[in-house]
């Protein structure tokens, strides 16, 4: 008798879920480190401008102090607008590894039913076999 497993193929496709999931997860931990990094560097960047903006105030003219302030400027809005996606991508990281968990979780489950499932199957198996032994037992002693 074939045996037909109709979970497995329920579980082959949540084993694929779960792994799309992580990777969609990997790619948002990439991005945001990524991220993480660009803003470590511009507050580097700034301190650098702004050491420059008071080696300057001595050294130079109007003209380049007034640069310094613009590029202050334009790097603390570069600065607040990398913030903002870093939240956006913290944000959809936490998203992303509540769907991760919840294929994870989904997929486990139907493993667990499908060995469940196959064991049934195995036992089931097993009584038939003995009660067909036990049946030609009991036929053979009948004809003696």
């Amino acid at each position: 008798m074939a045996i037909r497993y109709p979970l497995a193929s329920v579980l082959r496709v949540r084993i694929v879920r779960e792994e799309h999931e992580e990777r969609l997860l990997q790619e948002i931990l990439q991005e945001s480190a990524r991220a993480h990094s660009l803003l470590h560097s511009l507050d580097a960047e700034r301190l650098r401008v702004a050491e420059l903006r008071v080696d300057g105030v001595m050294l130079t003219v109007g003209r380049n102090l007034h640069l310094s302030v613009r590029d202050l400027d334009d790097l603390q809005r570069w600065k607040c607008e990398m913030e903002e996606q870093v939240r956006r991508l913290d944000q959809l990281k936490e998203q992303q590894v509540a769907y991760y968990q919840s294929a994870r979780r989904d997929r486990e489950v139907l493993s667990e039913l499908l060995s469940r499932q196959r064991l049934r199957y195995m036992v089931e198996a097993v009584r038939r076999e003995h009660s067909s032994i036990d049946d030609y037992f009991v036929a053979r002693q009948r004809r003696s």
